[in-house]
């Protein structure tokens, strides 16, 4: 079984094979195939979008380390990355210093407010 490579996306994005439904709205998303991903990424690609990838990148001081950073937009960040972009918007949580090591300046970069 081949996997997500850039070429089975392009591929997908020509075709018009698409998938508009999110994976978190679908009801047989855990039966998703390889194919149902490439045309997931393959409409966003085509398409677009407007809600920002959730990121953490935990707090390492405090040894609390993410094994995947993404934990929310996998199919947006591949949609960018067949795309091309040279950015793409994203809610970034977890140890601020430790944002701006990965990332040099951040936006923002405080604790909300509590009053």
């Amino acid at each position: 079984m081949a996997g997500i490579t850039l070429e089975a996306v392009r591929k997908a994005m020509t075709h018009r094979f698409h998938q508009p439904l999110a994976y978190s709205a679908c009801l047989r998303a855990t039966r998703w195939t390889v194919e149902d991903h490439i045309a997931r990424i393959a409409y966003l690609a085509s398409t677009g979008w407007s809600e920002p990838i959730e990121v953490d990148v935990g707090v390492p001081h405090m040894n609390c380390w993410v094994n995947w950073p993404v934990v929310d937009g996998n199919h947006r960040l591949a949609a960018a990355i067949a795309r091309r972009d040279d950015f793409i918007l994203a809610s970034v949580g977890g140890c601020c210093t430790y944002m701006r090591e990965l990332f040099g300046r951040t936006r923002r970069c405080s604790l909300p407010s509590t009053s």
